[in-house]
């Protein structure tokens, strides 16, 4: 096989791997500049947004790319976009090392990300939720806390790292266990079974590391079935 050969498989290789990876692709026919989102077809503002970013026979070494609203980062084989301003479009300018040679230039819209939400993952895969009424003492069994952005179809996994389980009795004090992790610990699973139907326990203290890290992460009360 020879050099040139050789270029030609992995670049077909790279823009399939662009096209197929959840990805919204679009390419510049004047230059065969390509820009692949790996998530979704649009540009969050708040978030790390993974591009597959390629021109066809340049290495990714030779290129510079630029955007008047947000800043670019090359990392392990991917650029990460972050859009700076209060856009509704972001233009995505890419360049040959020496700056002026233009590969072309690609606009892809702008949302605000949601924050995060807290829910209890189900043993079966199930994300439980306030709005879904109360829980059974079984289904905490197998349960985990997790972090997600709802309805936004984003790559972005998160790990909760700690939280407490917390119940008032019938004197107002305050029972407090705590899990370092996303699971509720043989500690907390003894307790919920010795509770009554119509308890309401607390989540509390929710930490989690993720495209956005954070601490006391609200969530809403669980009334026991």
């Amino acid at each position: 096989m020879t050099m040139n050969t050789k270029q030609l498989f992995f670049t077909v290789l790279f823009v399939f791997t662009c096209l197929f990876a959840n990805a919204q692709t679009a390419t510049n026919e004047s230059n065969r500049l390509i820009i692949a989102n790996q998530d979704v077809n649009v540009l969050y503002r708040g978030y790390d947004n993974r591009l597959c970013i390629e021109v066809p026979g340049v290495p990714t070494s030779e290129l510079v790319v630029k955007s008047e609203n947000a800043t670019f980062e090359f990392k392990d084989g991917t650029w990460f976009c972050r859009v700076t301003d209060d856009v509704k479009d972001v233009n995505i300018n890419v360049y040959a090392k020496d700056g002026k040679t233009s590969y072309g230039t690609m606009s892809f819209g702008v949302r605000v990300l949601q924050d995060p939400v807290a829910c209890i993952k189900l043993a079966n895969g199930e994300l439980w939720t306030a709005d879904k009424g109360g829980l059974k003492k079984s289904q905490f069994e197998g349960a985990t806390v997790v972090i997600s952005y709802g309805t936004e179809p984003l790559n972005a996994p998160f790990t909760v790292t700690k939280f407490n389980l917390s119940v008032y009795d019938n004197q107002g004090t305050c029972v407090k266990i705590s899990s370092d992790g996303n699971k509720f610990t043989e500690d907390q699973l003894k307790f919920i079974k010795g509770l009554k139907s119509g308890t309401i326990i607390s989540l509390s203290n929710i930490e989690f590391t993720g495209a956005k890290s954070g601490k006391n992460m609200p969530f809403a009360p669980v009334v026991l079935k």
